[in-house]
């Protein structure tokens, strides 16, 4: 499954994140429980969508990420610069951006999981536009 979704990932496919979303889903019908890549996997496929799903995909990064406590894991620094990737190209307003790199950041801090590529992701992220 994994490698299937970090193939579609890396993709032209213009529909990637719904056949990864539906990808996962499957996993989870089998009975198979999604591990943390698969969660960074679907983040990261919200961070390379066109602009015709930049609401969607928001959403599911959004989700994915909220969703992973319930799921009895916790962000690592790769979650962390995918948020940070999903929230530079999927939100265009710059207050609002900030405002979402920002909050992503202290939850980093909090979790103790800044290092310096999040640093470096971040700073890409706020010079990037």
């Amino acid at each position: 499954f994994h490698t299937t979704a970090s193939a579609i990932t890396h993709s032209d496919a213009p529909d990637k994140l719904k056949q990864v979303v539906s990808l996962f889903a499957d996993m989870e019908k089998m009975g198979l429980k999604a591990s943390l890549f698969a969660f960074n996997i679907i983040i990261k496929t919200c961070s390379l969508v066109g602009p015709e799903e930049k609401i969607d995909a928001l959403q599911v990064a959004a989700s994915t990420f909220n969703s992973l406590e319930a799921a009895g894991t916790r962000a690592d620094s790769v979650t962390y610069t995918s948020m940070i990737h999903a929230v530079k190209n999927l939100i265009d307003d710059p207050e609002e951006r900030a405002r979402a790199l920002s909050g992503t950041f202290k939850q980093c801090c909090e979790e103790e999981c800044l290092n310096q590529h999040i640093i470096d992701t971040l700073s890409e992220s706020l010079n990037d536009r």
